[in-house]
């Protein structure tokens, strides 16, 4: 009987069993921008260091708890937009979400370039804010917006460019994004 309770005790349970990988955290609708492709990955910690060269940013995102992040990027070349990439970050806590949008706030030029304008954002229960990118002084050059909000332990980030890129026209995305 021993035995029976010991091997019925082993791998009949669910401690020993594989974790499900987490579903997709929420993004824009594809419905958003229909005229646009979307295709979705993950977002890992590491992905997030590419987005801008500041010294110790893995350490800053492990601190703050950091935990998964998802991202649906739309490219095309209809209407206002030709790239828009939405992401939803998960941390740890509030604190690391709102310190995760500090930091890109702060460092704007890091992420942007210098002579990036930081503007306070508020959106559907979220805060944060919306970086327009500096010029670039090219021949047909393209705006480039991003919106970082949190609420919570999530921070949304939206990202936007193209021809008719405009601030009002990402705050409009934005209300639809979770």
């Amino acid at each position: 009987m021993l035995l029976a309770a010991l091997a019925a005790g082993c791998g009949g349970g669910s401690a020993g069993a594989p974790s499900q990988p987490a579903a997709p955290l929420p993004v824009l609708s594809a419905a958003a921008l229909p005229r646009l492709t979307p295709a979705d990955t993950a977002v890992t910690a590491v992905d997030l260091t590419h987005d801008a060269p500041i010294a110790g940013f893995s350490a800053q995102l492990e601190a703050w708890g950091y935990e998964r992040g998802t991202q649906r990027v739309f490219r095309g070349n209809h209407g206002a937009f030709t790239n828009v990439v939405s992401r939803t970050l998960q941390f740890g806590s509030d604190g690391g979400a709102a310190a995760y949008v500090r930091l890109v706030d702060g460092r704007a030029a890091d992420f942007f370039g210098d002579g990036s304008k930081v503007a306070a954002l508020s959106s559907s229960g979220r805060s944060g804010y919306l970086i327009t990118a500096a010029p670039c002084g090219c021949h047909r050059e393209t705006p480039v917006l991003l919106a970082v909000l949190s609420e919570g332990r999530r921070v949304t980030w939206l990202y936007g460019t193209g021809p008719g890129a405009r601030p009002a026209r990402l705050r409009a995305l934005l209300v639809q994004a979770p």
